[in-house]
């Protein structure tokens, strides 16, 4: 396990006792049209409204994080902070105490 995903997992509180990777060949198991709907309906959450981006970047994060999507947490954490937002807003919308 490398040193990166060793310290992102555990400080997600994800302590997975093997290494996860990303399999991208499982992609193939979806339709085209199912993955044009996800894609076309996650571009209409993201897109400017009432809320801003880092709001809705921050939802994000604790919906992955309830699911414990370690790949959706490490992208959308990474867009909240483009986005503006801190590692403390991080931290509280998974309600975690910032070391």
């Amino acid at each position: 396990m490398n040193a990166l995903y060793h310290w992102s997992a555990s400080f997600w509180g994800m302590n997975y006792p093997y290494a996860k990777t990303r399999n991208l060949a499982a992609m193939g198991y979806f339709d085209e049209e199912t993955m044009k709907s996800f894609t076309d309906w996650n571009c209409r959450v993201m897109a400017p409204g009432e809320l801003d981006r880092k709001t809705k970047e921050l939802v994000a994060v604790a919906c992955a994080y309830m699911i414990r999507c370690l790949y959706l947490i490490k992208g959308h954490a990474k867009a909240a902070v483009e986005a503006g937002g801190s590692k403390k807003e991080l931290a509280e919308v998974i309600r975690t105490p910032w070391r």
